[in-house]
């Protein structure tokens, strides 16, 4: 689709009218404080950016309504009539995706649930943003249609719980990217809800603006998911010949009267709108590095050059971590070897003794034990190390297999019901990364979906010696666990999950020991976790996890 005005007559009258609240304007326009009116218009940037645009604010809910979208729809109102860079229409009606050719681009503003389910609507929105219209999400606009997986790839990712509501410093990542210029050079404070993603995100997909600073931040917070540091906060990507700008900024109503953040909205909108040019290569592409050319750039690096010379270090990391074990473990060995080296600035050392935290095993925590020992970085690697301890031990190395159903049999029947597995046989696929939210719970309710259903998971505990450990295991729902064959432990019923609800010893002999668990689900979440705790005063030297025996 070539872009171009297309108008009606009602999207051509909105210009005159279109804080009245009477031409294809919903009334949640009309909600929005008077108060809070006055603070927008004290904080709209004045710059125009004159272009002959309509954009569709859709702000129609069927989840939880956020408080702040009367004032956000008002925000963004008038920052298109000051900016003139485009003209709006605000509606809550699902109808308004019958037609969308008076539109140049569609804003889906803190829009929660499945919004509609007719096929024909969900085809019309794909076709127009695919055909080079654009579209932009505020907030929760990740929060909606988890039933139609061609959204959350068009969209960038799916929502996946916000840990943080409180002063947070955001990182900009390309401070002279044109679409996050207005967020300043290196970082900025804000108090707002903080958003971490889940699959389809990417940033093989995704070019990422803007994040949480992790290394500013209580990573200790109950409710984080992500293994991998990655917690964006902004993005835009390509989508066929359309443009998709992406902020989870603008939970709050005062955000919406933010100069910052309204400067980053109008930029991101005009990009979308295909007024703005900017790059939207993929992060993963733009920042990539072998790990040699990463370790040479961080044994170089001094906190003068800013923190943007290491997006291809952070980018080699991410690689890694999801690689092979061999990668995981060189890039871990790599981090070690920097954050001993005093030779090397402080800052660099302290930015790998952080991100080997990433890196969980008996050979990190040995690494940082030793590191807080040194000069300059000891408190680092003490705030990694308590990181790492608290998640020490939980498996996140399985082989899945699954889900497993067979007709008329639902919960109460599964555990008693054998499947390939149990005999030995059966197709097994290691578990991705993004199946696995921290400290280590398998979300096979992500991975899978469905009801009635089971699944296995299987993992060899390899050991140098006799040793006796202790097995805690959460599952929702039903659980049973084998060791080397031998049932250990058998949860028969519906229950929420709790990490180490159950605990159990176990024996390990010398070489690996299969374990296997079997996880039933009957409705809602399906979920496993497992942590190993030695019993002996070796802790867990000499223990490691393997997907073969």
């Amino acid at each position: 689709m070539t872009m171009k005005p297309r108008r009606n007559a009602i999207a051509a009258s909105v210009a005159g009218i279109m804080l009245s609240g009477t031409v294809g304007i919903a009334d949640v326009v009309d909600d929005a404080p008077v108060e809070h009116r006055a603070f927008v218009d004290d904080a709209i940037p004045g710059e125009r950016h004159d272009a002959d645009r309509t954009l569709l604010v859709y702000t129609g809910c069927r989840g939880y309504v956020h408080a702040s979208i009367p004032i956000g729809a008002y925000a963004l109102t008038r920052l298109g009539e000051v900016s003139g860079a485009w003209q709006t229409v605000v509606r809550d009606d699902p109808k308004a995706f019958r037609d969308l050719t008076p539109y140049d681009g569609i804003l889906l503003l803190s829009t929660t649930g499945t919004l509609f389910e007719d096929p024909a609507l969900r085809e019309n929105l794909v076709s127009f943003v695919v055909s080079g219209g654009g579209l932009i999400g505020i907030h929760a606009a990740t929060d909606c249609f988890y039933d139609w997986p061609t959204f959350g790839a068009l969209i960038g990712g799916y929502f996946d719980g916000h840990p943080w509501h409180e002063e947070v410093t955001i990182e900009v990542e390309e401070p002279s990217h044109p679409v996050a210029e207005a967020l300043g050079d290196e970082t900025f404070t804000i108090v707002d809800e903080i958003y971490q993603f889940r699959s389809p995100y990417s940033r093989r997909e995704n070019r990422v603006l803007a994040r949480l600073a992790t290394w500013a931040t209580d990573m200790q917070k109950s409710g984080i998911h992500r293994m991998d540091d990655d917690f964006a906060v902004s993005w835009v990507k390509r989508a066929g010949n359309g443009r998709v700008f992406y902020t989870s900024l603008g939970h709050r109503s005062d955000v919406y009267w933010n100069p910052t953040v309204l400067k980053h909205y109008r930029d991101g909108i005009r990009y979308a709108l295909g007024d703005l040019p900017a790059d939207a290569t993929p992060s993963a592409v733009v920042h990539a590095a072998t790990p040699e050319q990463a370790a040479a750039i961080l044994r170089g690096w001094s906190v003068d050059q800013g923190r943007g010379v290491l997006r291809p270090v952070e980018q080699a990391i991410r690689d890694a971590l999801l690689g092979t074990p061999e990668a995981r473990l060189s890039m871990r060995d790599t981090l070690t070897g920097i954050a001993a080296q005093t030779e090397v600035d402080p800052d660099a050392r302290k930015f790998a003794a952080w991100q080997l935290r990433l890196f969980p095993g008996p050979a990190t925590a040995r690494a940082l034990e030793q590191l807080e020992a040194h000069d300059g970085i000891g408190p680092t690697a003490s705030k990694s190390l308590e990181w790492l301890r608290a998640s020490e031990g939980y498996v996140t190395t399985w082989s899945v297999s699954g889900p497993h159903e067979r007709d008329g049999v639902e919960l109460d029947g599964l555990m008693r019901t054998r499947f390939a597995p149990e005999s030995g046989s059966g197709a097994w696929k290691t578990l991705e990364p993004d199946a696995i939210d921290a400290p280590g719970i398998v979300n096979f309710g992500r991975l899978y979906g469905g009801t009635h259903r089971c699944a296995y998971l299987r993992t060899y505990i390899v050991s140098d010696s006799v040793r006796s450990v202790e097995l805690r295991v959460g599952s929702d729902d039903g659980v049973r666990v084998w060791s080397n064959g031998n049932t250990k432990f058998l949860h028969d019923g519906p229950r929420a999950h709790g990490l180490q609800s159950d605990r159990f010893e176990v024996v390990l002999k010398p070489g690996p020991n299969q374990l296997l668990l079997k996880v039933t689900q009957g409705t809602g979440d399906w979920k496993a976790s497992c942590r190993l705790i030695p019993l002996d005063s070796r802790g867990y030297e000499g223990l490691s996890f393997s997907l073969s025996p």
